[in-house]
């Protein structure tokens, strides 16, 4: 007898994206690894999404479908999590595809290293699939401890965009035991990583683009700014804070440090020039900004902590421009 290929359970969260499901769909029932359990969570679609799940249940029976009410992309992944059976979990939105070898090189890879979780690279293409022009280094197939690669994904835009994403991995069942993503918040793929940083000592990096990401106007992360997009900087906060208790040090913590006061500083200053939010939301988050400043601000270059320094003066600035705005506009 030939060797029993294991389960993989693939959770596809759904929600009214008619236009692009069956390609996504099929694009997994393709699979060169058969031995797939298809999980399509149906989070309350209103377009005819519904139905079409539905139909594909009718085609593959390693298809299960599951009909929610709308609770949003985190009860939809939880919801998958909790009937998962597969030795391994892997997670696709339901608006992208992959190619036909993505989860049999996934697995291959991890089978034969000691990492708890394999990333590959990603595609980024257009709302009709055609690919964006490559504007990123390939980061070559290794194998990377957590501390490198934290402090790696904080200098290369690609790398960050590689592992934030839950949708471009295996996992091993067992690491997820008792994991769930983040409920009623938009980053929660960052605080799912940080849920999962105590458990993750090695990274298995494939640079083969397995993953297509379809970068749409009406999707979550394509909205105007806004006052959701201010948790990254406290899921920012919660994994220095992780990093700390896991005694990382030297290049990785600083890495993790210095991305959280820039973002923090950042969106500060987003917010106060469009003053979408109230003075003591702004005055709030300013605090919670400035405490983190001043306990990590000696891992900064000399070019961050000039910069930094000037946020210490950069309200009383803004309330100076906006009289000034105001009595000009009179």
């Amino acid at each position: 007898m030939g060797k029993v290929e294991p389960l993989i359970s693939v959770i596809i969260p759904v929600y009214n994206v008619v236009r692009y499901l069956d390609e996504c769909i099929e694009s997994v029932c393709d699979q060169t690894h058969k031995m797939l359990e298809i999980i399509l969570v149906d989070d309350g679609s209103t377009d005819g999404s519904s139905e079409l799940c539905d139909k594909w249940k009718e085609k593959d029976d390693r298809i299960l479908v599951i009909h929610k009410e709308n609770g949003g992309l985190s009860t939809a992944r939880n919801m998958g999590l909790d009937i998962a059976s597969g030795e391994y979990i892997g997670f696709v939105d339901s608006d992208d595809t992959i190619e036909p070898r993505m989860y049999e090189c996934l697995l291959q890879a991890l089978e034969q290293s000691t990492a708890e979780l394999v990333v590959c690279a990603y595609k980024a293409v257009d709302e009709k699939g055609n690919p964006y022009r490559q504007i990123y280094e390939d980061v070559p197939d290794c194998t990377l401890s957590i501390q490198k690669y934290l402090e790696m994904m904080n200098q290369n835009v690609r790398i960050h965009c590689e592992f934030i994403g839950v949708w471009n991995k295996l996992y091993r069942r067992s690491m997820l035991e008792g994991i769930r993503f983040r409920d009623g918040v938009i980053h929660e793929d960052d605080f799912f990583l940080n849920s999962l940083l105590p458990r993750i000592k090695n990274i298995n990096i494939l640079h083969t683009k397995f993953y297509n990401y379809r970068q749409r106007g009406g999707s979550i992360m394509h909205e105007k700014f806004s006052e959701k997009r201010l948790v990254y900087f406290y899921a920012l906060q919660e994994r220095v804070k992780i990093c700390e208790d896991m005694s990382f040090e030297g290049e990785c913590l600083r890495a993790v440090a210095c991305e959280c006061i820039n973002s923090g500083v950042r969106f500060w200053v987003l917010l106060s020039l469009k003053r979408i939010v109230d003075a003591e939301k702004i005055s709030k988050y300013y605090q919670d900004v400035l405490m983190v400043k001043r306990k990590y601000f000696h891992y900064g270059t000399l070019k961050q902590k000039v910069f930094w320094s000037l946020f210490d003066y950069m309200p009383g600035v803004m309330k100076t421009m906006y009289r000034c705005y105001k009595a000009i506009k009179k």
